[in-house]
């Protein structure tokens, strides 16, 4: 249940006050944006952790527009699917399902096609550290879905984490490994029919 919680956490509405947008140096934010726009699919193992550093692990996939898989490795009994406006989990421990609008998830900036970092989004910070840049993002017209933090390698880019944080400082975190981009798919994956089925 715990990681059922986390998930909830991640894709759910969140609580965030006080938004400040951030001075930006547009070479650097429309590089990032290039970047995102470049990567239709996305293949890769995750972990993820809680605020409570709690760890669940499975594989994601990505298919802009709009389509995400989070599958959860045994014994945790979740699966994610997001396709066309929808995000449902489900959970095999209970049989239930839970449905999302999937633009009042902070993970929808991640699905929209064009990705814009710019009008529908805003930026609340950007910082280089060690080699990494840190780009936290909201939706601009309801900030209170929560913020988006994104993590990139620089030399190359490349997209390595993310984290989900709201009002109370709890966070979920995904990182990501053995990552494969722009591979083939199958559509299947996202189907509200492949709910209980492994990809």
């Amino acid at each position: 249940m715990q990681t059922r919680r986390s998930l909830l956490a991640l894709f759910g509405s969140v609580a965030f006050a006080g938004p400040v947008a951030a001075e930006l140096p547009p070479n650097v934010v429309g590089h990032v944006q290039n970047y995102l726009n470049g990567v239709r699919t996305l293949r890769a193992r995750f972990t993820q952790i809680d605020d409570a550093s709690r760890i669940a692990r499975g594989r994601v996939y990505i298919q802009r527009p709009g389509r995400l898989r989070f599958e959860y490795d045994p014994p945790e009994q979740l699966l994610l699917v997001a396709t066309d406006w929808r995000l449902i989990m489900y959970d095999g421990e209970t049989d239930q399902t839970t449905t999302l609008p999937v633009d009042r998830t902070p993970l929808g900036v991640l699905l929209d096609d064009p990705i814009r970092l710019t009008g529908e989004v805003t930026i609340r910070s950007i910082a280089e550290v060690d080699d990494q840049l840190e780009l936290t993002v909201f939706k601009t017209a309801e900030p209170g879905l929560g913020t988006l933090e994104l993590y990139f390698d620089l030399r190359p880019m490349a997209l390595r984490r993310w984290r989900v944080r709201d009002a109370q400082g709890k966070t979920t975190e995904i990182l990501l490994e053995d990552v494969e981009t722009n591979i083939e798919l199958r559509r299947d994956l996202f189907m509200p029919e492949s709910m209980l089925r492994r990809g």
